[in-house]
C-alpha cells in the first residue's frame, strides 16, 4: 500500500499537487507505522518532486536529502543515483551550476555502470540544462540530442516532450525562431496527449515568446494567458508569478499601463511570499519601466533601486556564505587559496548573471525521478 501511495503522489505531482501531497503524506505515515524505511524514502522523494514543481526549492531539497541518506544507508545504488539527479536539479534552479554538475556526474557514473538507459538519458538531459544556464548552447544541444536519441529508442513520451521543448529553447536563444516553434509544437502535442499540464503550460509560454519575437504581440498574449490558466489550475505559485510578470511586460509593450501595473503587482506579491529573489529582481525592473512610461519618476527610481539591490544580493549571498563557512571551519590563513577561488567563482557568476538578463522567461524543463 505504501508503494501505491508513492506512485499516486508521483502520478498527480504534475497535474494536482494538492492531491499528490495528500497521497505522499499517507505513504509517509503508513511506512513509518510499519517500519518500511525504503518506502518512507520513496514517498519522501516524490513529495520533493511536488515541492520542486511548486517552486519551493528548499523543501524539495530537504526531502531529497532525507531520501538520499536512507538510500545510502541501505546501499541502494539506483535510488542513490536518482537522488543525486534530483538534488542536482535543485542546485541548477538556484544557479549553483558547479554543484549541479557535480551531482549529475555522480549520478551518471552509477547509471553507466549498471546500463540504466533512462537514467543515462536523464543525466544527459539535465547536464544540458546546466549548460543552458551558462549560455553554452552548442554543448547544451549536444547533451539534449543524446538524451533525445535514447528516449526515442525507449518510446518514452515524457522524455521526448522535455527534450523537444528544451531543444526548442536552444534554437530560440540562437534566434532560429521557425525551428524553435517547430520543436515547441512537437512538445506541446505530446504533452496534451499524455496530460502533462506542466509541459503544456511551458510550451504555451514559450510559443508566446516566439510570437513576441515575430511581432505578433496580441497572439503572444493569448498564449501567455493559456499558460497562466494552467498554472492557476495547478496552484503553481511560482509559475503564476512568472506568467503575471510576462503578461505585465506585454501590456507595457502595448502601453496598457494600468493592466501592466495590476499584473506586475500581483506577480510581486507572490514572489515576495515565496521569497523568490530571482523573480523579484525581474519584477522590480519591469515595474520601474512601467512607472517610467507613466511619468512617475519617483516610483520608477524606487523600483530600479530595488532591482539593483536585489540583483547584488543574489550575486553576493552565495559567495559570502561559502567564504564565511570556510573561515569558520579552517581559518582564514589556512584557506586563503580556496577563498580566492571562491572570489573568482563569484566574478564568473556575476558575468553569467549579466548574460542571463538577455534571456526571456523561457520555461526550461528538467527530468525528475520517481523512485
Amino acid at each position: 500500500m505504501v508503494l501505491a501511495f508513492s506512485d499516486l503522489c508521483y502520478e498527480y505531482h504534475y497535474n494536482d499537487p494538492k492531491k499528490a501531497l495528500m497521497y505522499g503524506q499517507k505513504g509517509l505515515i503508513l511506512s513509518a507505522k510499519i517500519g518500511y524505511i525504503k518506502g518512507f524514502a520513496k514517498c519522501n522523494n516524490n513529495i520533493g518532486n511536488v515541492y520542486l514543481n511548486q517552486g519551493d526549492y528548499q523543501k524539495a531539497l530537504e526531502c531529497y536529502q532525507k531520501s538520499l541518506k536512507i538510500y545510502q544507508n541501505l546501499c541502494c545504488n539506483k535510488e542513490i543515483s536518482d537522488c543525486y539527479q534530483n538534488i542536482g536539479i535543485i542546485y541548477n534552479k538556484k544557479g549553483r551550476y558547479i554543484q549541479a554538475l557535480e551531482y549529475y556526474q555522480k549520478s551518471l557514473e552509477i547509471v553507466e555502470k549498471y546500463g540504466d538507459k533512462k537514467g543515462i538519458a536523464s543525466c544527459y538531459f539535465n547536464i544540458g540544462v546546466v549548460y543552458v544556464g551558462q549560455r553554452n548552447y552548442p554543448q547544451a544541444l549536444k547533451y539534449y540530442q543524446r538524451s533525445l536519441y535514447i528516449w526515442k529508442e525507449m518510446a518514452y513520451k515524457k522524455g521526448l516532450a522535455n527534450s523537444y521543448n528544451n531543444i526548442g529553447n536552444i534554437y530560440f536563444f540562437q534566434k532560429n525562431f521557425p525551428l524553435a516553434l517547430e520543436y515547441y509544437k512537437k512538445s506541446l502535442e505530446i504533452c496534451k496527449l499524455t496530460g502533462n499540464k506542466i509541459g503544456e503550460s511551458a510550451n504555451y509560454n514559450n510559443i508566446g515568446e516566439i510570437y513576441i519575437e515575430q511581432g505578433d504581440i496580441h497572439l503572444a498574449l493569448q498564449y501567455y494567458k493559456k499558460a497562466l490558466n494552467i498554472k492557476k489550475e495547478l496552484k503553481d505559485e511560482k509559475g503564476i508569478s512568472t506568467c503575471y510578470n510576462n503578461i505585465s511586460s506585454l501590456s507595457l509593450t502595448l502601453k496598457n499601463y494600468q493592466e501592466a501595473l495590476e499584473y506586475g503587482y500581483n506577480a510581486l506579491t507572490i514572489a515576495k511570499k515565496l521569497r523568490a529573489f530571482d523573480m523579484e529582481q525581474d519584477i522590480y525592473l519591469n515595474l520601474s519601466a512601467i512607472h517610467d512610461g507613466l511619468g512617475n519618476v519617483k516610483e520608477a527610481y524606487k523600483y530600479y533601486k530595488l532591482y539593483s539591490e536585489t540583483k547584488d544580493s543574489i550575486l553576493n549571498k552565495e559567495s559570502q556564505k561559502k567564504i564565511a563557512e570556510m573561515e569558520v571551519k579552517y581559518g582564514t590563513e589556512k584557506k586563503e587559496k580556496e577563498i580566492n577561488n571562491l572570489q573568482k567563482e563569484k566574478a564568473f557568476n556575476e558575468l553569467n548573471f549579466i548574460k542571463q538578463k538577455n534571456i526571456r522567461n523561457i520555461f526550461i524543463l528538467s527530468a525528475i525521478f520517481l523512485l
